[in-house]
């Protein structure tokens, strides 16, 4: 598995969170989840590897001695029990999210594949979602947004 698509699942536990997000500027998030999709469509041990990508954001490392704590649907794996890890650096727009000390990723879904998925999983989202963050995470598409927001998961997770 060193490619496909994945969503984090951020929880954002204030009722009014203020965040200079690069060149998309001031925004502002609600308490509640968004969902990020991203692809990693590079080679096993590259940066751009799905591993890789996941290890950016969290101490989970992916192989086959952990798989048993995935939940598997359909070629969906799952995680959860995460353990966040502050990314270093900030290049993405979700880093600048996931850099505050108010946001917590609580679950991952990975999507194993050859082929880019991740603007038909944002469109499937969007079509789904309470709101959206535009533009967030999605500048080499035409895609609205690759963040969206749900005040709650009842129905979703």
């Amino acid at each position: 598995m060193t490619q496909g698509s994945y969503c984090l699942v951020v929880y954002v536990n204030k009722n009014e969170l203020n965040l200079r997000i690069g060149k998309l500027g001031k925004l502002k998030f609600r308490r509640g989840y968004y969902f990020y999709v991203g692809s990693a469509m590079g080679l096993e041990n590259s940066a751009a590897s799905l591993e890789n990508r996941i290890k950016r954001y969290t101490k989970i490392k992916l192989n086959n001695n952990n798989f048993q704590k995935f939940k598997n649907d359909n070629n969906i794996n799952h995680f959860y029990n995460i353990e966040n890890k502050k990314s270093p650096k900030i290049h993405w727009h979700i880093d600048f999210l996931l850099k505050s000390e108010f946001t917590t990723i609580i679950k991952i879904y990975l999507i194993p594949s050859t082929q880019k998925l991740e603007c038909e999983i944002a469109k499937f989202l969007f079509n789904l979602c309470d709101n959206f963050i535009e533009r967030f995470g999605c500048s080499d598409c035409i895609c609205d947004s690759h963040l969206f927001y749900f005040k709650d998961l009842k129905n979703f997770i």
